[in-house]
């Protein structure tokens, strides 16, 4: 008698939409679209006022048995919006995609076969930037990722180039996350991404990365635009996000004091970004009597504004 072949495992796809209507078909197609078809999509609409419910239901027809859809009465926001994806998935794997970006066709085949390959209990691609107002991808957003994800480089504010790997989006097996009851912190509506990859590190997670640009990443402000995306949803709150990480932080009781100290350097870089981070969001928004009284009240915003303004006179 033959060995039979072992079922493929199955992927559940978390993705949370709030007013995505312009988005979410190019999001949905790119999931369609995978050369790994075992996978499962849950849509978890977070009180959308646009129609984004209606256009998910017609994509949802003739793929009710790999789509599905859950609607929040509240929004809360994408922490807790991917917490009620969590709760509904039933697959080996978990893989989140907001439904501003989208995935390269092979995405799924080529992380599952890199997680086999590693015994990894995570996977990370780099990202592929996509600016929303030019409709382009503007090229991968790390020039490298680190074999092995670590604390220390997770936390560290810029990574082989202007991003951090807080914005990496791992594929994880669920048995991992059942275990150590690892969820996404509610009380953030940004950066709920980076205190997430933490919680899986610190709670001992061998976390594999590859270099392939296989996540299309909407950044929030466009690398070639620079204009603020039509998509994005998030407001800087680098104050929630230093108070997540000092309660990921007590918490770790197994970190080293190397990682300690590496989280307790990424609060400080929080807490100093912050005044600087809603200028610039308030400036992309025009909200000039915003930006006034930024420039006004705070000495390190016209510290920023006079170097840049020194580099830009002799450049």
């Amino acid at each position: 008698m033959s060995e039979r072949t072992p079922a493929p495992e199955k992927v559940s796809v978390i993705m949370p939409t709030y007013n995505s209507v312009r988005t979410v078909d190019r999001a949905i197609d790119s999931v369609l679209a995978q050369t790994y078809a075992a996978w499962q999509l849950i849509i978890i609409d977070d009180a959308s006022t646009d129609a984004t419910v209606q256009k998910v239901i017609e994509r949802c027809r003739g793929h009710e048995d790999r789509m599905m859809l859950v609607c929040c009465q509240e929004n809360g926001g994408p922490a807790a919006a991917r917490n009620r994806g969590l709760a509904a998935c039933d697959g080996e794997w978990i893989a989140v995609l907001d439904s501003d970006d989208a995935w390269r066709i092979d995405r799924l085949e080529s992380l599952l076969g890199h997680a086999h390959d590693t015994s990894a209990d995570a996977v990370c691609d780099n990202l592929l930037g996509f600016d929303d107002h030019l409709g382009k991808v503007t090229g991968p957003l790390f020039s490298k990722l680190p074999i092995w994800l670590d604390v220390i480089a997770a936390t560290a504010p810029t990574y082989a180039g202007s991003y951090d790997l807080g914005y990496l989006k791992p594929t994880v097996r669920r048995a991992f996350i059942e275990r150590h009851h690892i969820r996404y912190d509610e009380s953030l509506r940004t950066g709920e991404d980076l205190v997430y990859l933490l919680s899986l590190l610190i709670d001992g997670a061998r976390i594999a990365c590859v270099d392939d640009p296989l996540y299309i990443y909407t950044t929030p402000v466009g690398d070639v635009s620079r204009r603020l995306s039509q998509s994005t949803k998030s407001v800087p709150r680098d104050m929630d996000i230093a108070k997540s990480l000092a309660r990921l932080r007590d918490r770790g009781s197994g970190m080293t004091e190397q990682e300690r100290q590496a989280i307790d350097r990424r609060i400080a870089h929080q807490r100093d970004a912050a005044p600087w981070a809603e200028f610039r969001y308030a400036r992309l928004n025009g909200q000039w009597l915003r930006v006034l009284k930024l420039a006004l009240i705070n000495p390190d915003v016209r510290r920023k504004i006079l170097a840049r303004w020194r580099c830009q006179s002799s450049g």
